[in-house]
C-alpha cells in the first residue's frame, strides 16, 4: 500500500518537475548540474521518506499481528470460559437436583420412621394392656383357687381336729374308768386301734379327697400358667424395650448420617461458589484486558494516522519546496 503511495507520489512529482522545468526552461537558464543536484536531493529525500514509510508499515503491521493474536487469544479464553461456565451451570444444577432428592428422600425416610416408631410404640401399648388384663385374670383366677384351696384345707383341719377331740375324750374315759372293768383284750384293742389311727399315711394321689385333687391340681397349673405368663410378659417387655433401643439407635444413625451429609452438601455449595467467584474474577480481569487492548489498539490506529497526516504534510512541503526551487533556478 505504502510502495504505491511512494510511486504514485514520485510520478506526480516528476511529472510535475518535468512540466515546470518544461516550462521555466525558456526564462531561465539552468544548468546540468543545478538539475542533478536538485535531482540527487529530491531523491534522497524520496528515499528516506519512503524508508520512513515502510518502518512505519513494518510497526504497524506487527502491531497488528500482535492485536489480532491478542484478540483470537482473548476469544478463545473468552470460548473457554463460556464452556466452562456451561458445564459449571450444568454441575450446579445436578447438585441441586440432587440436594432437592436427597432432602426429599430425608423427609420420606424421617416421616417413615417417625410413622413406624408411632405405630410400634401403639402396638407395644396395645400389647402391654392386653398383657396387663391376661394379667389381672390370672391373679383373679389363682386369688380364688387359693380361697378354695385355703377353705378346703380348713374343713380338713376342722375334721382331722374333731378326730383328735374324739380321740382325746375316749382316752380321758379310759383313764377314768376302773383298772378293775378295763380288761386286757379291751385295752390291747384300744392301743392297736390308736397306733392305727397315729400311724396311718395320709391318703395319695387317688386316695386323696377329690375336692382336695381338684383343688391342688388347679393351684398347679394355676401355679404354671402364671408362671409362663410373667415370662412371657417379661420377654415381651424385653423385646419391646430392644426394639425401642434399636429403633433410637438407628433414628440418632439416620441423624447424624443426615447431619454429615448437609456439612458435606453446603462444603460442596460453599466450594462451587468459590470457584463461580473465582471465575467472576477471572472474567473482570479478562474484560479489563480486553478494555486495554482495544485502548491501546485506538491509540495505535490514532498515532498511524498522525504519522500519515505528518508524512504526507512532509512530502507535500518537501515537493512544493523542490518545486520552489526548480522553479527559482
Amino acid at each position: 500500500m505504502w510502495s504505491k503511495t511512494v510511486n504514485f507520489s514520485v510520478a506526480c512529482l516528476w511529472l510535475l518537475t518535468i512540466a515546470n522545468f518544461q516550462s521555466d526552461s525558456t526564462a531561465l537558464e539552468v544548468t546540468q548540474e543545478d538539475i542533478r543536484t536538485v535531482l540527487y536531493s529530491f531523491g534522497h529525500s524520496l528515499r528516506e521518506n519512503v524508508d520512513k514509510l515502510e518502518r512505519h508499515e513494518r510497526r504497524e503491521k506487527q502491531s497488528s499481528d500482535q492485536i489480532q493474536n491478542m484478540l483470537l487469544t482473548i476469544v478463545n479464553k473468552q470460548r473457554e470460559q463460556f464452556a466452562d461456565n456451561k458445564v459449571l451451570e450444568t454441575t450446579l444444577k445436578g447438585l441441586e437436583e440432587s440436594i432437592h432428592m436427597l432432602t426429599d428422600i430425608e423427609t420420606n425416610e424421617e416421616a417413615a420412621s417417625r410413622s413406624s416408631t408411632k405405630s410400634m410404640l401403639e402396638s407395644l401399648e396395645q400389647h402391654m394392656a392386653a398383657d396387663g388384663a391376661d394379667l389381672k385374670s390370672i391373679l383373679k383366677a389363682e386369688k380364688q383357687a387359693t380361697n378354695r384351696l385355703y377353705e378346703s384345707l380348713g374343713s380338713q383341719l376342722t375334721t382331722v381336729s374333731e378326730q383328735v377331740k374324739a380321740l382325746q375324750s375316749r382316752l380321758d374315759s379310759l383313764e377314768r374308768a376302773p383298772k378293775s372293768q378295763v380288761s386286757n383284750d379291751a385295752i390291747y384293742e384300744l392301743l392297736q386301734k390308736m397306733a392305727a389311727e397315729r400311724s396311718a399315711p395320709r391318703p395319695v394321689g387317688g386316695e386323696q379327697d377329690p375336692a382336695a385333687n381338684t383343688t391342688w391340681q388347679l393351684v398347679q397349673e394355676t401355679k404354671h400358667a402364671v408362671v409362663e405368663a410373667v415370662q412371657s410378659l417379661t420377654g415381651r417387655l424385653d423385646d419391646s424395650d430392644r426394639r425401642r433401643e434399636a429403633c433410637d439407635a438407628t433414628i440418632a444413625e439416620m441423624a447424624k448420617s443426615t447431619r454429615a451429609f448437609q456439612a458435606d452438601a453446603q462444603k460442596s455449595f460453599q466450594s462451587v461458589l468459590d470457584g463461580v467467584k473465582t471465575l467472576s474474577d477471572v472474567e473482570k480481569v479478562l474484560v479489563q484486558t480486553a478494555d486495554h487492548v482495544l485502548d491501546t489498539k485506538r491509540r495505535i490506529e490514532y498515532g498511524t494516522h498522525q504519522i500519515l497526516t505528518d508524512v504526507t504534510a512532509a512530502v507535500n512541503d518537501r515537493s512544493k519546496e523542490l518545486n520552489e526551487s526548480v522553479n527559482a533556478a
